[in-house]
């Protein structure tokens, strides 16, 4: 026996048409109508798309910063490229001035885990490409630079920990690293790069190359946002190339609403990249108004707004 509960009349449709900011849907039956189901699903998935877009920034920037640098000539594991910035008013140095050095580079372990011995009086970073931190490192400060064996390992490594070693699991198998002396003078700072040795663990250490720096300080490299379809074809890419393991079951099923799977190609139809292309433009905006935050009015009364201003 099915029992029907009274609905309240504001509370249930059966029949006719309710008019919302998404349009007018219509109902018959207490069911949308073909026509209105269709605007409703379209409406969700550009609500998705926009939510996606302001979730994964991290991630379309690290694929957008791993694509700079293989576009530079960084594309073996034993090169990095270097940074070198002048820092003025620096309190306690003569001049008033300080160079600051950085090191980085993106880690491939699709092919097993790679060593990263790391010389005293230098700090480190590492991050996977959703820009989370990969194991226990201690984040860039000027307390720390004892230096050690970092071993860092794919997803999909089963033998865990090694002897001798700082062992770090990544969920994906792209992994940046970056690396800062913990002094600013540049003379200490190349010496103590020279230390520095990057490779595969399936390597023989006494044939390890010498890592190779690449300059690139005056080399600027876009990491921004796209506000078009290119930041879902990127996202896209990097979904493609890493596992599942890489984000949560909600986030996957997120994505998966889209049409993006992990290890599999993201292929939409014309329509689908027409909506996600507007939705980019709403996920753009949305994201600079939440960096601002929320409007505020104005004495005058008109409401206030983001803006850009120049340092």
């Amino acid at each position: 026996m099915m029992i029907r509960s009274e609905r309240p009349p504001d509370r249930c449709i059966d029949n006719g048409t309710i008019h919302t900011r998404y349009g007018a849907l219509t109902f018959d039956k207490g069911q949308p109508t073909h026509e209105s189901a269709e605007h409703l699903a379209q409406m969700l998935t550009f609500s998705r798309a926009v939510d996606i877009y302001q979730h994964n920034a991290e991630a379309v920037a690290m694929f957008r910063f791993r694509q700079g640098l293989a576009n530079s000539g960084i594309r073996q594991t034993c090169q990095v490229v270097i940074w070198k910035t002048v820092q003025e008013g620096v309190a306690g140095s003569p001049s008033g001035i300080r160079e600051k050095v950085q090191v980085c580079n993106f880690l491939n372990l699709r092919n097993g885990p790679i060593v990263i011995d790391v010389p005293a009086g230098i700090v480190s970073v590492f991050d996977d490409m959703w820009r989370r931190p990969v194991g226990d490192v201690r984040r860039l400060d000027r307390t720390t630079g004892k230096g050690g064996k970092y071993l860092v390992l794919p997803p999909d490594d089963t033998q865990g920990e090694r002897p001798g070693y700082c062992a770090l699991r990544s969920p994906t198998y792209g992994v940046w690293m970056l690396l800062q002396p913990v002094d600013g003078d540049p003379l200490l700072a190349v010496q103590r790069f020279a230390g520095l040795r990057i490779y595969p663990l399936a390597q023989q250490a006494s044939c390890v190359p010498a890592v190779q720096f690449l300059d690139r300080s005056n080399g600027p490299i876009d990491t921004s946002a796209p506000a078009d379809y290119r930041y879902f074809e990127q996202l896209g890419q990097l979904v493609e190339q890493e596992p599942a393991g890489a984000v949560t079951p909600l986030e996957r099923f997120h994505l998966s609403q889209i049409g993006m799977r992990f290890g599999h190609r993201f292929a939409p139809d014309d329509s689908m990249k027409a909506l996600l292309a507007e939705a980019a433009l709403v996920g753009g905006a949305a994201a600079r108004m939440n960096r601002g935050g929320p409007p505020i009015a104005a004495p005058t009364g008109t409401r206030g707004q983001w803006q850009r201003t120049l340092a």
